[in-house]
């Protein structure tokens, strides 16, 4: 099941859907990451610390635990930089170093949306959206037990469903 929401001025999609997930994302809509500034936050559930190659290609790493890239390419994309599990980015038009880090992505079924309502999931998201809007990224990705992109641009948002959907 594909489910969208908003929160202030960000739009999301989130979906357990079995083949929905970072790759086929990467693979769908790779146009909406490149040429964009990338904030990794969670590498496989920790934080990615670059290789020297990496940092040779442009990365850099603070005292955040966070990766950053200026220049998402297509050849990044095709790197070792995503797990397609327990993933957690902020995209940005240039690099904006994080004012905190907190990883979301592997509290278990982390969500946006949830159905059940549960109090912990209540706090989390409360805690995901406070973090997310102080450190203002144009879009943002989760790929844990649940797939989650969201965005500032609605239209973004609408295509991801209308094309997944089909």
């Amino acid at each position: 099941m594909i489910l969208t929401g908003r929160h202030n001025e960000y739009y999301f999609l989130q979906t357990n859907q079995e083949g929905l997930d970072m790759k086929t994302f990467i693979t769908d809509f790779s146009t909406l990451l490149t040429d964009n500034a990338v904030a990794v936050l969670s590498f496989d559930g920790d934080s990615m610390k670059p290789t020297k190659e990496e940092y040779s290609r442009g990365w850099t790493y603070d005292e955040l635990e966070v990766a950053y890239l200026q220049t998402l390419n297509r050849y990044e994309l095709g790197q070792n930089i995503w797990a397609n599990c327990y993933d957690e980015w902020y995209i940005f038009d240039a690099i904006e170093k994080l004012k905190s880090n907190k990883i979301f992505v592997t509290f278990s079924g982390f969500r946006l949306i949830d159905i059940n309502e549960s109090e912990l999931m209540k706090n989390l998201q409360i805690r995901f959206w406070q973090q997310t809007e102080a450190n203002n990224p144009k879009s943002f990705i989760i790929n844990g037990d649940n797939f989650i992109y969201g965005s500032k641009v609605k239209t973004e948002i609408d295509a991801i469903a209308k094309f997944w959907k089909q």
